[in-house]
């Protein structure tokens, strides 16, 4: 599944919407950072909560004139996501992230704290069939300018 923006918490400012240059292959959903020259890959599962860029907003191989959408998440973007299967997650609990079949999910882990629970798997819709929760990024990179 990967991460997809949910909403806005409290309304605000609409979500900030950037291009930049896909450095190695990745999926609608992925969590990006950068890497040299300023492209974006894949969040790797030993990077620190810092090299949060962005969420994917389209497959790499789906660029236009060289460039992919991307989403930069502020402190106030929710996000669905996937979640460890059987694990109770509790609103407000710092959580990891760690890939699951080739895509993020927010991970029973708590090593590396890059996510905080918003609602978890109870108070989310079709738990019989997937584990799902609404969190947010707690290392966002909002002033990032990819220009």
């Amino acid at each position: 599944m990967g991460f997809f923006h949910a909403y806005k918490a409290g309304g605000g400012e609409p979500a900030v919407i950037e291009s930049a240059i896909s450095g190695s292959k990745f999926s609608r959903g992925d969590i990006l950072q950068f890497d040299v020259g300023s492209t974006v890959s894949k969040l790797g599962p030993n990077a620190d909560e810092a090299d949060i860029a962005a969420v994917a907003l389209a497959d790499s191989d789906q660029s236009i004139n060289g460039l992919i959408p991307v989403l930069l998440p502020g402190a106030d973007d929710v996000f669905l996501s996937d979640s460890t299967r059987g694990t109770a997650f509790v609103q407000g609990a710092e959580q990891d992230v760690d890939i699951f079949n080739s895509r993020h999910q927010v991970a029973a882990s708590v090593n590396t704290p890059r996510v905080v629970i918003v609602k978890a798997t109870d108070g989310v819709q079709g738990q019989s069939q997937r584990s799902n929760v609404l969190c947010k990024f707690i290392y966002h990179s909002s002033l990032i300018d990819l220009s």
